[in-house]
């Protein structure tokens, strides 16, 4: 009964790469997503079907990108930010197995207020990359971000609970949840745990305290899931779907 391990040391072999353990992680090289990602899509015998949170302009640092060329995939891609939004629309305008949704997921439906730096044009993509519940934290990415006198403004934007997304997009399970929404990403993968247990679980780490990133990897392993590293990344892979016979 091959492990998550040997499953994905078999597509790594083909690429070249070793996996390497690292105190409780097992790290993997970022590259390398999308083959696993292919790997699993091929072996599922159906369309796969993920849900990305955070997706911006679907372009920059995007794996799902990727995964869209070349796997059996449907794809609902969320993001509250206008700017992103509209190019993830011209982008994805003529793909049919591609949803695309305007809102923020939070605790509650309604509207919340995102942070962001004051920006223009092509500025206002970049800038929203760094946008926030949290006004410290778009205060934070000011040096690499913005100037000194940049003004930090607030954003409208709807939001949805996890549950709610699910339903309005006809979901009663998924395959795989790709999260990167500067803070929000472990509250937003145990809500998702808690509803539809995806077996792939990609979410950035980098902004998450680590009593939130313990306690999210504590969650995740006792679902089932075994956790690689892949740089600012987390790869939570549910064990029971990634052993065979």
């Amino acid at each position: 009964m091959p492990s998550v391990l040997k499953l994905i040391q078999d597509v790594l072999d083909r690429r070249g790469y070793l996996l390497k353990r690292k105190n409780r992680w097992t790290d993997v090289p970022l590259s390398v997503l999308p083959a696993i990602v292919e790997s699993y899509s091929q072996r599922l015998g159906r369309t796969c079907t993920a849900l990305q949170i955070g997706a911006n302009d679907g372009q920059s640092n995007d794996h799902l990108e990727w995964c869209l060329k070349y796997c059996d995939m449907r794809a609902i891609l969320v993001e509250p930010m206008p700017a992103p939004f509209e190019l993830l629309r011209q982008k994805y305008a003529n793909r049919t197995n591609v949803e695309l949704d305007n809102c923020a997921v939070a605790d509650t439906d309604g509207t919340l207020t995102l942070y962001a730096f004051e920006a223009s044009g092509q500025d206002s993509v970049a800038s929203s990359r760094v946008s926030s519940f949290s006004k410290a934290h778009v205060e934070a990415h000011r040096g690499s971000h913005a100037t000194p006198t940049t003004a930090i403004v607030e954003v409208p934007v709807p939001a949805k609970c996890f549950k709610t997304l699910l339903a309005d997009h006809g979901l009663s399970s998924l395959d795989m949840l790709l999260v990167d929404t500067e803070g929000m990403d472990c509250t937003i993968v145990k809500q998702a745990i808690g509803e539809v247990s995806p077996d792939i679980i990609y979410f950035e780490h980098t902004h998450v305290s680590e009593e939130e990133l313990r306690d999210t990897t504590r969650v995740l392993v006792g679902k089932g899931y075994q956790l690689f590293a892949l740089s600012s990344d987390v790869v939570a892979l549910k064990t029971a779907a990634f052993t065979v016979v």
